[in-house]
């Protein structure tokens, strides 16, 4: 049907990418489109070039529905990684030398921890001195609200 693809994978099968691209070396053609509501990507620790800025996922999926846009389908309503992950990885690339980090999700500025209710950004500033030292200073890039935070740890 389609000679140039080997295979398809959805947002939420990228744990099966091996056996998918194992399956199409075998000459057959997988597909694997599932939507899986409880997949968050925790535990996944992504590869990161050396640099200034990282990218830390804190909201998946999206409630806004507009007329235009396939993210409620394809990613499923909202949820929010829980403060104490977003955190752990946080310090992870302040650890690794990055200073500024920016949140990603559709619609960060509702962020809501599933844990404790708390939201962005009033949840970072008391956290700060948790962080390791990030030098002089942590920028924290809350894209939808356009918020540069400065957090001193």
């Amino acid at each position: 049907m389609f000679p140039v693809i080997d295979f398809l994978a959805g947002p939420d099968t990228y744990r099966n990418l091996p056996a998918l691209i194992g399956d199409a070396e075998e000459g057959k053609r997988p597909a694997a489109l599932e939507f899986r509501i409880e997949e968050t990507y925790a535990g996944i620790d992504p590869f990161r070039e050396v640099g200034v800025g990282a990218f830390v996922p804190v909201t998946r999926g999206c409630n806004n529905m507009c007329a235009f846009c396939v993210v409620p389908f394809t990613r499923g309503r909202e949820r929010s990684q829980p403060f104490s992950a977003v955190m752990d990885e946080v310090r992870r690339v302040v650890e690794k030398g990055y200073g500024e980090i920016t949140l990603l999700g559709q619609n960060v500025n509702s962020y809501a921890d599933p844990e404790g209710g708390e939201t962005l950004p009033p949840c970072f500033v008391p956290s700060a001195g948790r962080l390791p030292d990030a030098g002089s200073a942590l920028r924290l890039l809350i894209p939808k609200i356009f918020l540069p935070i400065l957090l001193t740890p």
